[in-house]
Order: C-alpha cells, then sequence, then structure tokens
C-alpha cells in the first residue's frame, strides 16, 4: 500500500468548511449546497467550541436564538432562508432533534488527521 500524505495549514474559522470541502464528494455530504455547508461548518466548529459542556447543555446553547443570530449575521443569510436550510440539514439526516448525530461529528486540537482508504477492486 502507497500511503500519501498533505499536510494542509489552515486556522480555526476556515477548517471545518475546508473540512466539508473535502469529504463533500462522500454521502451525504456530496448532496449539500453551498449555503448549507456553511452552517453545518459553524455548527461543527461550535461543537469543538463547546466541547467541554455536557452534551444537553452544549446543543442547548448551539441551538438557542442568539447562537442562530450570529450565525445568520455571519453568514449573511435571511431568516427565511437560514430556516428552510435547518429544515433541509434535517431532512438529509444531519440534524436530528437540534443536534448533529455523533457518528459526523469530531473535535480538534493543534492537528488534524483524516484517513481516506480506497479498496480498490479489479
Amino acid at each position: 500500500m502507497i500511503d500519501k500524505n498533505i499536510v494542509l495549514n489552515t486556522i480555526k474559522g476556515k477548517f471545518y468548511r475546508q473540512y466539508l470541502e473535502i469529504i463533500r464528494v462522500f454521502p451525504p455530504y456530496n448532496k449539500l449546497r453551498d449555503k448549507e455547508i456553511d452552517i453545518l461548518a459553524e455548527f461543527f466548529r461550535l461543537n469543538n467550541e463547546y466541547s467541554h459542556l455536557d452534551e444537553s447543555i452544549k446543543w442547548k446553547i448551539i441551538f438557542e436564538y442568539n447562537t442562530k443570530i450570529q450565525i445568520k449575521d455571519n453568514l449573511k443569510i435571511s431568516d427565511a432562508n437560514f430556516n428552510n436550510i435547518l429544515t433541509s440539514l434535517r431532512s438529509k439526516g444531519l440534524i436530528v432533534n437540534n443536534k448533529i448525530p455523533t457518528k459526523y461529528l469530531f473535535t480538534t486540537g493543534k492537528e488534524f488527521k483524516l484517513n481516506i482508504n480506497f479498496n480498490i477492486a479489479d
């Protein structure tokens, strides 16, 4: 097996969007529009920021009204558009009961490694 390593330098504010762009070719991310990716990246960022909190408290903070306003303002999205995007993310299973399912979540430190193994058939 041949290993290829790519080192990317980034900042916290851009990391989650970049991560989602890299894995966007895989389901369920391959069905997401740009604004859905933007909002999901913000939720991933907030999940990492509040990872020290109890799960129930963390998700209440992330999905509370003031946090949503901050996300909408940062991304310059209208209320109606934001709510439509949340509905879309829910219908795609990326938000369930005002949480992102655990199978999609991760936290980061100063370094993050993503391994993708291709099993190539003849």
